[in-house]
Order: C-alpha cells, then sequence, then structure tokens
C-alpha cells in the first residue's frame, strides 16, 4: 500500500489503544495457536518413523495421543485469538460508527447540501463494514502471518535446510504476484464503493419522492435509471471479481507447483538416506503452512486496501470542521433571553463566491413584537429567518439578541430559545406524540395534547384509531401537508420559547383553518417575538409591523394599514389576494 493510504488508517490508533488488553491476550493466544499447530507436523514425523523402525504400539499411541491434544489446546487458543481479535473489530466499528454519526451532526447546512444522502448512507454501512474487515480478520492473519512464518522456516530447516533453501529462493515470486493484483484490488475496490454511493442515494430520492414519480407516471423512467446506475455497479463488481477471480487460481498453481517441487527434490533426499519418510511428511505439512501466510498475505493486502480506501472515505469527511460552532468567546446566557432581535448591515451569500441572497438588512425587532415578512419568492425571507438560529452563518454584519452578538451565545442555548418551523416540514417515521414531543428532554403528554391544541391539531390526531400513537410513516406519508405543517407548528410552540419564527408555515392550509390556528396561538404570541414569513398577506396583516424584501434588500416597511397607503408591492398584492378571495 502507499504511504497515503498508511497515513489514512492513523486515526484508528485512538480507537485500538482503548483494547489494549485484549489485543494482549489474543496475540499471546495467537503465538500458542501457532507453537501447537507447528508441533502436530512434528509429532506426525515422529509416529511415520515411529511405523518404519517397528516402534511398539504404546509408544505410536502416545503419538497419537500427543497429536490429539495439541490439536485440542490449539483450537481452544485459536478460540480465544479469534474471539478477542474479531471481537475488537466489532467495537471499533460500533465507536467509529457513533463518532462519524455524531460528527456528522455538528456540521452545518451547506455541508448537507454538497453531499448526496446515499454517499453519506454508504460511509455509515458499506465502507465502515471494510474497516471492520481491516481491523477484525486483516489484522489477526496479518499478526499471524508474522508469528506463523519465521517459526514455520525454522521448524523446516530444522527438517531439512537444502529443501527449505530451495523454497525460499522461488518464494518472492509469491510476493510479486500479490503486490502486483493488490494495487489492482485498490483501484477497484474505491469504483465499486463510489458507484455504491451513487446507487444509495438512487434509491434514497426515489423512496422519498414516490409520490412525485407515481404523480407524473415515470415509474417506468426511474427504474430505468436506477437499472443504469446498477448496470455500472454490476459491470465494476465483476471487473473487481476477475481481478479477486485471478487470485486464488494463481495461488493454487503456485501452491501445487512448490508441493510438486518438494515432493520430487524431497522424495530424491529420502531415496538417497538423506532425509527420513517422517521428514518428509512433515516437511510438507510444513509447506502447506508457509504457503497458508503467503495466501493468506493476499488477501490480508487485500482487506488492507479495501478498508484503507473506506477509511479515506470517512476521514475526509471527519476532517471537515464545523463552519458553525461555540468559539473561545462564547459565553453561556446570565439570563433568559427577552426576544429582542437586532440586524445591523447584515450581507450573506451561501457560498463566499456566490450571489448576495441578503444586503445591508438593518432592522430592529422589539421583545414581544410580531413581525411580518413578505415578498416574492426568492427574495431571501427563509435565509433571513435561517441567520437567527445560526442554521447558517452571515457574511458581514451582525446579529445581536437582547444586544449579544449571537456568536457569543452558545448554539444549545441559541436554539433552545427559538422555535423554528421551517418552510420545508419535516416528520419523522415515529408516532405523532414522539414528533410533537422531540424538543422535550422529558416526555409531557400534558405539553403534547396542548401544543397539539393549539396547532389546530388535536381533532385530528384524536380520529385516528392510535391517536398519540399513531405512527404516521416514512415523512409523514400517511399525513396530509396541512396535517405535518400543523404538526410542525406544535413542535414550535410545545417549549413556549421567548422567539418563534414560522417560515411560511400556513401555505398548505386553507384560509379559514389559517384563521383559527392564529386564533388558537395568539395568546401565545403576547410577550414573546415572532416573526412570521407569508406568501398570504392575511397571516400577517395584524403584525406589529411588517417588512417587504427585494432581492435580499428591504423596500417598504410599516403596519398593514401603511404599507396599503403606500400604493407598492404590499398593497397590489393585497388587492390581488382579496380579489382571489372573492371569486372563490
Amino acid at each position: 500500500m502507499s504511504f497515503k493510504a498508511w497515513a489514512e488508517l492513523v486515526s484508528l490508533k485512538k480507537y485500538l489503544l482503548r483494547f489494549k488488553l485484549a489485543y494482549t491476550i489474543g496475540f499471546i493466544s495467537l503465538i500458542l495457536t501457532s507453537i501447537f499447530t507447528l508441533l502436530i507436523p512434528w509429532m506426525l514425523r515422529k509416529a511415520i518413523d515411529g511405523i518404519k523402525a517397528g516402534a511398539e504400539p504404546a509408544i505410536l499411541l502416545r503419538y497419537a495421543g500427543l497429536i490429539v491434544l495439541f490439536a485440542l489446546i490449539q483450537g481452544f487458543f485459536r478460540f480465544w485469538m479469534r474471539n478477542l481479535l474479531i471481537g475488537i473489530s466489532r467495537k471499533v466499528e460500533y465507536l467509529l460508527r457513533n463518532d462519524f454519526f455524531a460528527h456528522l451532526q455538528t456540521l452545518s447546512l451547506s455541508f448537507f447540501q454538497q453531499r448526496r444522502t446515499g454517499e453519506l448512507m454508504s460511509l455509515a454501512t458499506n465502507d465502515l463494514n471494510a474497516v471492520r474487515n481491516l481491523l477484525g480478520p486483516g489484522i489477526m492473519y496479518l499478526l499471524h502471518t508474522l508469528i506463523l512464518f519465521p517459526m514455520d522456516i525454522g521448524f523446516m530447516i530444522a527438517t531439512s535446510w537444502r529443501l527449505t533453501l530451495s523454497i525460499i529462493i522461488l518464494f518472492p515470486l509469491i510476493s510479486v504476484v500479490v503486490m502486483h493484483i493488490s494495487r489492482c484490488l485498490h483501484i477497484r475496490f474505491k469504483a465499486v464503493q463510489e458507484q455504491f454511493s451513487l446507487i444509495n442515494t438512487q434509491i434514497q430520492e426515489n423512496f422519498s419522492g414516490i409520490r412525485v414519480i407515481q404523480a407524473y407516471a415515470r415509474e417506468g423512467w426511474a427504474a430505468e435509471e436506477f437499472q443504469r446506475a446498477n448496470d455500472l455497479y454490476l459491470e465494476r463488481n465483476m471487473q473487481l471479481a476477475k481481478v479477486s477471480g485471478i487470485f486464488h487460481p494463481m495461488m493454487s498453481f503456485l501452491t501445487g507447483f512448490f508441493l510438486l517441487l518438494i515432493i520430487w527434490l524431497g522424495g530424491l533426499q529420502v531415496i538417497r538416506g538423506q532425509m527420513s519418510l517422517g521428514g518428509l511428511a512433515a516437511f510438507v505439512g510444513y509447506l502447506g503452512l508457509l504457503l497458508w501466510p503467503a495466501v493468506a498475505l493476499g488477501w490480508v493486502i487485500n482487506l488492507f486496501q479495501r478498508g484503507a480506501v473506506s477509511m479515506g472515505r470517512i476521514n475526509e469527511v471527519m476532517r471537515i470542521e464545523p463552519q458553525i460552532r461555540d468559539t473561545a468567546a462564547t459565553t453561556p446566557l446570565a439570563s433568559p433571553l427577552r426576544g429582542e432581535i437586532e440586524f445591523d448591515h447584515v450581507d450573506f451569500a451561501y457560498t463566499p463566491s456566490g450571489p448576495r441572497v441578503l444586503s445591508d438588512i438593518t432592522l430592529r425587532i422589539n421583545p414581544g413584537e410580531s413581525i411580518g415578512l413578505v415578498g416574492r419568492t426568492g427574495c431571501g425571507k427563509s435565509s433571513l429567518a435561517n441567520l437567527i438560529p445560526r442554521l447558517y452563518d452571515v457574511s458581514s454584519g451582525e446579529i445581536r439578541l437582547d444586544g449579544l452578538p449571537i456568536k457569543q451565545i452558545p448554539l444549545q442555548q441559541l436554539r433552545e430559545n427559538i422555535g423554528y418551523v421551517p418552510q420545508e416540514t419535516f416528520v419523522f417515521s415515529e408516532s405523532i406524540k414522539h414528533n410533537i414531543g422531540l424538543s422535550l428532554r422529558e416526555e409531557n403528554p400534558d405539553l403534547i395534547r396542548e401544543a397539539a391544541f393549539f396547532a389546530h391539531l388535536l381533532d385530528d390526531i384524536e380520529s385516528f384509531p392510535d391517536q398519540f400513537e399513531t405512527v404516521v410513516g416514512e415523512r409523514g406519508l400517511t399525513l396530509s401537508g396541512g396535517q405535518k405543517q400543523r404538526m410542525a407548528i406544535s413542535r414550535a410552540l410545545i417549549r413556549k420559547p421567548p422567539i418563534l419564527i414560522f417560515d411560511d408555515v400556513f401555505s398548505s392550509v386553507d384560509l379559514e383553518t389559517e384563521q383559527q390556528i392564529l386564533k388558537k396561538i395568539r395568546p401565545l404570541m403576547q410577550g414573546r417575538t415572532c416573526l412570521i414569513i407569508a406568501h398570504r398577506l392575511s397571516a400577517v396583516r395584524d403584525c406589529h409591523r411588517i417588512y417587504v424584501l427585494e432581492q435580499g434588500k428591504i423596500v417598504e416597511s410599516g403596519t398593514h394599514t401603511e404599507l396599503i397607503s403606500l400604493g407598492g408591492f404590499y398593497a397590489q398584492t393585497y388587492q390581488r389576494q382579496l380579489l382571489s378571495q372573492e371569486l372563490e
């Protein structure tokens, strides 16, 4: 393997050091397994030579008993060797998977926008399995080879140094074959893993978007697209299988060649009286034990190549630093937030080289005020809302809560003080109770029921056979769009935070339901800072102030009445919506 591949494996050191004792006992068991394995051909030599010399049956029986005893002892230590060394690999896989998942939770939204979900799923499953195989069978057979090889050579020399020399001279041939095939395996396995990630992505996207696919009668197209990806995956796997397929017949040929050579050369020595028949039998046994490490070495190199590729892919993600995190300047809040929000000349772009989404935003929201935010699609409303809980950081300028820069407030405290309902509602494949109470540290049925009532969802829930225990299906597949949005609203209301952000949450409900929800949550909004983003202006007309965004800039602001009198975008939109309601 290359130096770069080895370097990727260094990151596993901290995990392996946690199991030093288990590795030590496993290593001792491995040595004892090798010793007693090598003693069996030695005893076989004694028995065969004893038979030829006419030894007493009792002596032969003793040799047979020792062979059985050594086999049992070898089996005992082999069990502990495998149990400990393979067991460690399972535990490291468990720890690494937990760390990988925990690290993903710290990464910003921009990371997930740039990565396919299927790729991350592949890393957390297929690639971690490859790392586990490296740490388990890979390390175990590598150590076994390194221990057994020199010991076996020693026994072979003690049996016949001439035959041993002839074997050692030809042995580099196996190493050349193994190294060449291993390089080919490395390249092909990496291609297989990348294609597997793409297939995972397609499966995830198709299952998540099954409604859209079926609604547009695109089932055939989806199946064809998946088949093309699967065909390429099969092709790359077949290329990998061809290289792997060459390896085993090649090793079998070399094994047979070495065995034929030993029988010929050893047989001549037996005929000439230079070696006993028992010695030749023992040497053939030692040769078999010697060839196994050679074959195992190729397999181990294959495991290390695969594991190194996979660990490199995992490390690539693990090395990514969270863009949004607490710093040395972060200080825990000394008192509860009142809810004052201030934007001070804020600019924002999703990427450093990308276009500005928000430009020179300056506004102040007093504690307990309800603020409406309206504008055309893509004007930056949701982007502005995402900056308050630091789902993204500003490009320039500053946002302050109660006079404190939000970067100085611990992320967990900041977000615990904000009830945020995003534009894209997400529902987990869990019970309604779990979805509404997601933010609670401990389950509280009374709070869950109250939040459902305020979100105008209680009647719907009580109509379900299992009520709050109803499992809603993946992404809320069994719920209507309006029910999902109301569930998201109840999730935000349940903790009664000082700041509430509703990002176009009424788009999937009719006007009557919207007004019923607003009527119910208005008492909860009293004394809380509320930011309501809406396309339907009826949702914001009662706000203390309303801001109109256009291309990332504030172009109008004021109360509903003041904005109507301006005759601008807000007034024109309001008139259109009134006319639309009358026509309905």
